[in-house]
């Protein structure tokens, strides 16, 4: 964990910004408000910060403005001081960070890091006219330098992707929100840069396949409903890594019935979406491991349900190259940031970490939330009166399940119409149940919408002031004074009654109604991947208006570069409960977390679950497994359609499971919130690919089935039925991994067969940690965490600064009102230095109780609270202890 070190900067909108207000010149170019530097005609290089670059350019010669970012809100700064020199067709630009080289006559960029053996280099861009709604524009194009062994260089970001790949070097991707996908354009290169699009506000796509299968007809079989095509490719050159990258692209709208595909690539399955809900309109695979003694074409067996999927799909392929590229529908213009990194990489600040904060330097802090958000969450679909909500809130509490948070999912409004209204018939008093749940130490999320039906007053309202989309039945979040009217809504029947927060669903938005319509700012199509952003800040803006001293929180089913500063969380949509589901999930939170948006849930268990539930022991099994991966995620959330997913439905052995799995949650939460509070003041990730913490480990950057939970605790979900093992990669360090609940020890950068019992997942702590752990809770604010538990993992020196404040209002920010706390593990000297705490917050405990223990031979293991500590009472001065 980093040391304390918080800074509060205060970011505005980029206002205007005409393109012809530099050109090249002097060595020193500090125009009255910006480091810019004119290449060009068409290109334009700024510099926001030593280490942060942009790239602007334009389809003509002729000078234009630009519209004001929706995702960028730092703005670029005379205080980068930056050297300037040419040697013919090169200018050359110098700060303390990097060295930009820009061709005067193709207007191409290579950004090189000082710090770090990185090079991001653009190896073209162009421009094709096309027609939008009637209007003359332009669809984008570029490409980058990327190596073509994937395993040498990965590509992670991007957003949320069902397709199970960690790397996303060479592989297609479709960029267009769905129920299950979320757009985030800014990725990372394993090579130590970043790059944010802040023209890719339409559909666009990431390495679209050129070469289309033609499959023959003569090969179709028909059987269940299947239909099986069978067609032949060339196989790739050895010089390609002996990989092929294809992508599954439907005629039809795939939606939320399920259906299946199988791809079967030279004898290897490719892709298997085995009867599971919304597949997306596109999904991609990558063949691998051909070896370079194939002889012949190589055979693609591709099976699809044509009940579902009346016309076939259209399967696309490449091969490796030499560039990862981006094609963007409509873009009057290309503008992008390069990061690298500020310093050197260290065990509390990697290159990762500073590339994305960078990137949220840019485009926004994602605030803190309060204490109770990192608890559990009940979710179901749904609870269908205020009684029954009232009810299970209770028998969470009578039955001593940890919970903080329960969720009143949609139809709430009965017959009266879609839209943020409660039915008296069934919510007879919508205000009285909120007190009920808030007097048993819960907070509340309803769920509300950005549709309405044609025959309510908020419809009419809205389509009376043109604040609808036209055409439709969603609102238009482009248009402020929509903004305020939705916002309006939402205050009047939920937080004038102290509903704490609002599931803010489909914001894609379902059935893309802004498609070919126009919206405040012009075309839907060109803001087609926005909607998700302009939704959640007119909640967001508006509610920090109104209650200024209330931490906001929202949960919503999209999201967009820039979204984490509105204080919403996404979750990966309504998905089936299967293990190969679960997988995907994995790969698709960590990516997520790498494209800078830091907080992620899933529905615990699966959307759509079997009939079967309550009794299936296969089901139970997934379920118990869902949880342990659901508790090391950021938001701790259980979801389910038509389901009682109170898990005490599921019998008392899967309800004991999962309440293990709960305490553990809340025992860890001194270090969640910890990482919470890291978040906001240090850009900080808690959920991490091993890329993150274990860059130069060729093994660890390509593992899709494991993760980080912050630096310290190493996560390897069981992703099968009745498993009791399974393999488990230990990365590069400096001494043995330890398990947190055997104390079993394993060696670094080894593979090793575990065991896995049914009784917790696998969980494995990187040496020189310093973990704390709080007592057993029923809920957040139950009691102080005191006494702190502080396990020592020996190996290597390290340290962890504490944070903590009063866990509900915005003090922190408004005050500065928090404390830190910094433990210093020396290693060789087996001490402990616990450092003078720094700060104060209303109702801090002045004098603090720590149970201290080095984990070894056995002491310190497990969930409970361990015997043989070392009790430490700690009055805020510092203290040094020898262990």
């Amino acid at each position: 964990m980093k040391g304390v070190f918080f800074v509060v900067i205060a970011l505005v909108l980029c206002h205007l910004l005409p393109l012809n207000v530099c050109g090249f010149g002097k060595s020193d170019i500090h125009d009255d408000s910006i480091s810019i530097v004119r290449v060009n005609a068409e290109t334009t290089v700024m510099f926001y910060s030593e280490n942060i670059v942009r790239v602007i350019a334009t389809p003509t010669k002729s000078s234009m403005s630009l519209p004001s970012s929706l995702i960028v809100t730092m703005e670029a700064t005379a205080e980068v001081d930056v050297e300037i020199s040419r040697v013919q067709d090169t200018i050359t630009m110098e700060t303390e960070a990097v060295t930009v080289q820009a061709s005067i006559s193709t207007g191409l960029v290579i950004v090189m890091s000082k710090r770090i053996d990185a090079q991001f280099q653009e190896l073209e861009r162009s421009f094709t006219r096309v027609e939008d709604m009637g209007n003359e524009t332009y669809k984008a194009s570029q490409s980058f330098y990327a190596h073509p062994d994937r395993k040498l260089e990965s590509i992670v970001g991007l957003g949320q992707y069902q397709n199970g790949i960690i790397n996303f070097n060479q592989v297609p991707i479709n960029l267009m929100q769905f129920n299950t996908e979320a757009v985030v354009p800014f990725w990372m290169s394993s090579t130590g840069y970043g790059v944010l699009h802040d023209n890719l506000y339409s559909h666009a796509h990431w390495n679209q396949p050129t070469m289309q299968i033609v499959f023959s007809s003569s090969f179709i079989a028909f059987q269940n409903n299947l239909t099986t095509l069978v067609a032949s490719i060339p196989p790739p050159e050895p010089s390609n890594f002996q990989e092929i990258y294809l992508s599954v692209k439907s005629a039809d709208v795939w939606g939320v019935g399920s259906t299946f595909i199988n791809l079967t690539v030279g004898g290897q399955e490719c892709l298997l979406w085995n009867n599971f809900h919304n597949l997306p309109n596109e999904i991609s695979c990558v063949a691998a491991n051909f070896g370079t003694n194939v002889q012949g074409n190589v055979d693609v067996i591709f099976t699809y349900d044509s009940s579902s999927i009346p016309n076939a799909p259209q399967v696309s392929f490449k091969y490796a190259g030499t560039a990862n590229t981006i094609d963007i529908d409509i873009a009057d213009f290309i503008s992008y940031y390069v990061i690298t990194p500020i310093t050197d990489p260290t065990r509390g600040n990697t290159t990762f970490d500073q590339l994305i904060a960078g990137y949220r330097s840019l485009t926004g802090t994602a605030p803190l939330y309060s204490k109770k958000v990192y608890g559990f969450w009940q979710c179901k679909e749904r609870y269908h009166n205020q009684t029954e909500l009232m009810d299970a809130a209770k028998q969470f509490r009578n039955r001593s399940l940890p919970i903080d948070q329960i969720v009143q999912d949609w139809h709430y409004w009965g017959n009266l119409g879609w839209g943020p209204q409660w039915d008296p018939t069934i919510y007879s008093d919508p205000r009285e149940m909120v007190s009920v749940v808030h007097a048993l130490h819960m907070d509340i999320m309803v769920s509300v919408w950005s549709k309405f039906d044609t025959s309510t007053e908020f419809y009419k309202t809205m389509s009376g002031n043109h604040e609808m989309i036209p055409g439709g039945n969603y609102f238009d979040p482009y248009n402020p004074s929509a903004q305020k009217t939705f916002y309006g809504f939402s205050q009047k029947s939920m937080f004038d009654i102290g509903v704490d927060y609002l599931w803010l669903d489909a914001t894609e938005p379902e059935g893309f109604p802004n498609i070919n319509q126009s919206v405040f700012l012009g075309s839907g199509n060109k803001y087609l991947n926005t909607y998700s952003l302009m939704v959640t800040s007119a909640i967001n803006s508006n509610h920090n208006k109104e209650y200024d001293n209330t931490r906001y929180f929202s949960l919503t089913r999209s999201s967009f570069a820039g979204q984490q500063r509105t204080g919403a969380a996404l979750w990966s949509g309504d998905i089936t409960a299967d293990y190969e589901v679960l997988r995907r999930q994995i790969t698709a939170s960590i990516n997520f977390a790498a494209s800078g948006m830091p907080y992620w849930s899933n529905d615990i268990g699966g959307f759509f679950r079997p009939s079967n539930q309550y009794t299936d022991p296969s089901y139970h099994d997934l379920l118990v497994r869902w949880f342990q991966f659901g508790t090391f995620v950021p938001i701790y959330r259980v979801h389910g359609d038509e389901s009682d997913t109170e898990y005490w439905n599921y019998g008392s052995e899967v309800e004991s499971l999962i309440l293990a799995t709960s305490n553990l949650r809340y025992r860890l939460l001194p270090y969640i919130y910890t990482y919470g509070a890291s978040t906001t003041f240090l850009h900080d990730t808690m959920h991490r690919l091993l890329s993150f913490d274990f860059n130069e480990d060729n093994l660890a950057r390509n593992i899709s089935d494991q993760f980080m939970f912050g630096r310290d605790l190493m996560v390897a979900p069981v992703l099968s039925l009745n498993t009791t093992s399974r393999p488990v990669y230990f990365p590069s360090a400096s001494a043995n991994w330890t398990d947190f609940f055997s104390c079993d020890t394993f060696p670094n950068a080894s593979l090793v067969v575990v065991d896995t019992p049914i009784d917790h997942a696998p969980v494995f702590v990187r040496p020189g940690t310093i973990l704390p752990l709080g007592p057993f809770l029923q809920y957040a604010f139950e009691k102080p965490s005191d006494p702190l538990e502080i396990r020592i993992y020996p190996g290597e020196d390290n340290e962890f600064t504490l944070y903590e404040d009063d866990g509900m209002t915005n003090a922190y920010k408004s005050n500065q009102e928090f404390s830190t706390i910094t433990f210093n593990w020396i290693n060789s000297q087996h001490s402990l230095v616990i450092q003078q705490r720094l700060g104060t917050f209303q109702g801090m405990l002045k004098t603090r109780t720590f149970l201290v223990i080095v984990v070894e031979n056995n002491n310190g293991c497990g969930l409970d609270p361990s015997s043989g500590t070392k009790t430490i009472v700690y009055n805020g001065l510092r203290q040094e202890v020898q262990l």
